[in-house]
């Protein structure tokens, strides 16, 4: 910046537009100019920052709640976290059964009674504004309409920062903005009226931005991927702990010193290593589903007629079988997964492979001995399968025990009145 006011500087001097009267007010002007460029160059990152800086929403994902208590059993569980959450359906509120009365004082370290809510930021921020939602619509049992606001760098001794009332008990957004901005790690909200009760949807805290916004976007995109995974215990979904690790690892990082880029990248190679490690199937897994596979496919014998598989489909089989045996414990996890789902679909791709040449008319199947010849979905809405014999009548959904003239298997889509709206189906 210095060298840049007096590149400018150069340029003006040797203006000839710069009448020779005027050039002594000049120096002195750019002088001054110099001076304060070089100040501020000298000055912490901080200050500088602080100068140009704007307010900013501060991260509820850094942020942990205390209150004076919480309604933790019941039918309706409304817990501190619930005001943090960025749910504004969900909310806080404190503790109606049994009766909890309001604190006297409301917060030690602090004057008047009532009930309180309180959030740590994990570290000291310039407090510019608090946001206050009471819970949704519909109840305004503890919606505040005048508190007391506190600030605090160790959680025990605290300053007030000012007082609102007059607020409305309506489910919407409320702002208190202190008359000059003031430092704290800690956010305190004493709710002077109504004393009975207190609830909050949602907290917010605005804080002066000094550069840590990249870190915190950054953040918040890495705790939604890690957030979207599906957890379980099975292989291809992820542990609780390992998630709720790598959550706490994220939020460790926004409060580490450096460089913006430098944070940046190590949140994102906690996401990186999280993703690379799901569930897998052991190698044990793996050899259970071989033996499996294996025993159902030589309960078969290799033919054409009824009750054998094709030499074409055993083929098929045999050969998973023996790329699965092709596997070691030393396999990568991915490729051991695969193949034990292979393997599981592979039993029923057994078992329908087995030939069925002999139409069975009593089996409700469809198959390859349907009256299907187009037009005819036998994936439809229907009541029952039935089977039947065409020369008789139909009573009661039951197939008719009469002389086997004619069979058909029906998938019935209509009452019996309407049955004869298959005759125009192949009779085979």
């Amino acid at each position: 910046m210095y060298n840049f006011i007096l590149y400018i500087f150069n340029i003006l001097r040797e203006m000839l537009i710069v009448k020779k009267g005027f050039r002594k007010y000049l120096y002195i002007a750019m002088s001054l100019i110099m001076v304060f460029t070089l100040a501020l160059e000298a000055a912490p990152f901080g200050l500088l920052t602080k100068v140009f800086a704007a307010s900013i929403l501060y991260p509820q994902f850094l942020m942990t709640a205390d209150a004076c208590s919480e309604q933790a059993t019941g039918g309706e569980i409304r817990l501190k976290p619930d005001g943090i959450d960025g749910d504004d359906s969900s909310f806080w509120h404190c503790q109606w059964s049994p009766a909890h009365a309001a604190h006297t004082p409301g917060k030690t370290g602090t004057s008047g009674s009532g009930h309180w809510y309180q959030v740590d930021l994990g570290v000291e921020q310039e407090i510019t504004a608090i946001r206050y939602l009471p819970r949704p619509s519909g109840n305004a049992n503890g919606n505040s309409t005048a508190s007391t606001f506190y600030v605090s760098s160790n959680g025990t001794s605290w300053t007030s920062i000012g007082s609102v009332s007059g607020w409305s008990t309506s489910a919407t957004t409320k702002t208190f903005t202190p008359s000059t901005p003031r430092n704290g790690r800690y956010v305190l909200m004493v709710s002077t009226s109504p004393t009975d009760y207190f609830n909050v949807a949602e907290f917010n805290v605005e804080v002066t931005d000094t550069g840590r916004s990249v870190i915190w976007a950054a953040a918040q995109a890495a705790i939604n991927t890690v957030k979207s995974v599906t957890i379980g215990s099975v292989p291809k979904t992820y542990s609780l702990a390992s998630q709720n690790t790598a959550l706490t690892q994220i939020r460790a990082r926004c409060f580490d010193t450096g460089s913006n880029e430098t944070i940046v990248a190590a949140i994102e190679l906690i996401v990186a290593n999280f993703l690379a490690n799901p569930n897998h199937y052991t190698f044990a897994q793996l050899q259970t589903r071989i033996g499996n596979v294996d025993t159902l496919l030589h309960s078969y014998v290799i033919g054409t007629t009824d009750g054998t598989i094709p030499q074409a489909d055993y083929d098929v089989f045999a050969a998973l079988l023996s790329a699965a045996r092709a596997l070691t414990a030393s396999s990568a996890p991915d490729d051991i997964d695969d193949m034990c789902e292979a393997l599981d679909n592979s039993i029923s791709a057994i078992t329908a492979a087995v030939l069925i040449v002999t139409p069975d008319f009593i089996d409700g199947d469809f198959g390859s001995y349907d009256l299907y010849t187009g037009g005819f979905n036998p994936d439809a809405r229907r009541f029952n399968n039935l089977e039947w014999t065409g020369n008789t009548g139909i009573a009661n959904s039951e197939p008719n025990p009469g002389a086997q003239a004619l069979v058909f298997e029906v998938n019935r889509v209509a009452p019996h009145a309407e049955t004869q709206a298959y005759e125009s189906l192949e009779r085979r």
